[in-house]
């Protein structure tokens, strides 16, 4: 498991996380007193996030490193996420950007399980297999530290398989899909040769990102 250096966190090409309106639909739907654990919660920013709309919920976040200075209302522990130990009292765990740097993401898996209560949800999100076809810094390799991105069916697999009913899981963009617009890009960046506009089409057509929601089977 890597650990963080303070510099990590100030690195401008460093990937940052926007919640997804799906993601955001999800807390909103939590009881009040509900808890959330984060795990790999990196600098804290979703959580903080997730603070400013739901006041009322209780935030915990797990990461290891120099993590910067964290808000009073979000408890933090410096661990690895893959060994970390919590009763089973969460309504939701979060594992955002965090399995496709894990060797053996069954292991941050089973922490979620173990952590959440009965009928508790389990969200993730994670790079899809379609950034191994984008050119250039948007390959998934591009990031060294990447292990493995995910396909809906790797996902649901590695979820069923250790305890947990698949609720929904999606491929999506980060740019509504067009077929006119994503003729477009294909036959410009065909015929310019330019990894732009090959890029944009490839994303449009396989998405960028599993999102997926699970529920604890009891």
């Amino acid at each position: 498991m890597n650990t963080y250096s303070s510099d990590y966190f100030k690195n401008p090409l460093r990937a940052r996380y926007s919640m997804t309106e799906y993601l955001r639909a999800q807390v909103m739907q939590l009881s009040p007193a509900s808890k959330i654990l984060d795990l790999g919660c990196g600098d804290m920013s979703l959580l903080s996030d997730i603070a400013q709309i739901r006041c009322d919920v209780q935030l915990h976040g797990v990461d290891i490193g120099d993590i910067p200075q964290i808000a009073r209302n979000i408890r933090f522990t410096n661990c690895d996420v893959t060994t970390f130990v919590a009763d089973a009292e969460y309504q939701m765990v979060l594992a955002v950007d965090i399995l496709e740097h894990l060797p053996r993401p069954e292991l941050l898996v089973k922490t979620a399980w173990n952590a959440l209560a009965e009928e508790g949800s389990f969200y993730t999100i994670v790079p899809s297999v379609t950034k191994l076809l984008l050119f250039g810094d948007d390959n998934f390799f591009a990031d060294y530290s990447h292990v493995r991105p995910f396909s809906c069916k790797s996902m649901t697999r590695l979820l069923q398989d250790h305890g947990f009913e698949v609720s929904s899981t999606a491929s999506v963009g980060h740019v509504k899909k067009s077929n006119l617009r994503m003729g477009y890009y294909l036959l410009r960046g065909l015929v310019t040769q330019n990894a732009a506009y090959l890029n944009a089409a490839i994303k449009m057509i396989g998405g960028t990102t599993i999102e997926t929601l699970a529920r604890k089977k009891s």
